[in-house]
């Protein structure tokens, strides 16, 4: 590389690009350093989106919001005033869709939507049609029209269509069929048990033997209630530790906490559960 800025790995998986000097190089078979062979494709965070937007428009002020930027006390207030009136560009993460009132914002972008529209999360759509909604009442607030640009691979993806075609009432009277059909929340309950360790083995453990002490205490108090057993979480790895979870599905909150409150202190005697770190999410928003 021309510079010491660290080279990131594109999209496409094709080639490697510097975005300080724009050199580029194809894109190496396998890690330089440990010789895996499992290189991903990373997106844009902030900051990168601002080091870009910065060299393409230099004439104008741009400004990220998001946690790292706006930890003090009225920072957002103090970034803002930066731009006056003058045009300026905003980088954000979602708290930037919510609650500020800008008159003067005509254009919003939302940047990779892909990971939204195809999550293992069955309430990402609902989550992503919410922030869309939202981020849209950002722009065109006063005088001047609003314009909003999505970018995907995808652009004629149903969900999108029934969102852009007939709004949020359209799209949450689909997935209301969809998760109905589907034996999903609303129409069911569910609780998820948690589990992560830095060896795989023992979360493995910990679950199955959790998955046995809620069959016993199913079987003794007559409930419906599903179990899923052992899965992986939506991801599986995080900081060094894996994570896996199972989940229950009931037509009754009150089964579910009946069977939860039975097996309570089985799950914390197990041997296993010392290993392990643990917990219970009724009506989880979050997988």
């Amino acid at each position: 590389p021309r510079c010491d800025t660290t080279l990131t790995l594109h999209q496409g998986l094709k080639s490697l690009q510097c975005h300080h000097c724009g050199f580029r190089k194809a894109k190496p078979p396998a890690c330089p350093d440990c010789g895996s062979l499992a290189l991903q494709a990373q997106g844009f965070g902030t900051e990168r989106l601002e080091e870009g937007l910065n060299l393409s428009f230099p004439d104008a002020v741009c400004i990220r919001v998001d946690s790292a930027s706006t930890r003090g006390r009225d920072s957002l207030g103090r970034h803002l005033e930066k731009m006056a009136n003058r045009p300026g560009i905003l980088v954000g993460t979602q708290m930037l869709a919510k609650g500020h009132d800008l008159p003067n914002l005509r254009f919003v972008g939302v940047v990779g939507i892909d990971e939204s529209l195809f999550s293992s999360d069955f309430r990402a759509h609902e989550k992503l049609a919410q922030l869309l909604v939202q981020v849209a009442g950002r722009s065109g607030r006063s005088q001047h029209a609003g314009h909003v640009l999505l970018q995907t691979h995808h652009p004629d993806h149903p969900m999108l269509s029934r969102l852009l075609a007939g709004g949020y009432p359209a799209f949450a009277a689909t997935e209301l069929d969809e998760r109905r059909l589907a034996e999903m929340p609303p129409y069911r309950f569910m609780a998820l048990l948690r589990c992560e360790s830095v060896h795989l083995d023992n979360v493995k453990l910990f679950l199955e033997e959790a998955s046995g002490l809620l069959a016993q205490a199913r079987q003794r108090l007559g409930v419906s209630v599903h179990s899923s057993g052992a899965l992986p979480a939506g991801m599986p790895r995080r900081a060094g530790k894996h994570r896996w979870q199972l989940v229950l599905t009931g037509a009754s909150r009150h089964d579910i906490q009946q069977l939860l409150a039975a097996a309570s202190q089985g799950l914390h005697a197990l041997k296993s559960a010392r290993k392990t770190r643990w917990s219970i999410d009724v009506d989880p928003m979050d997988f």
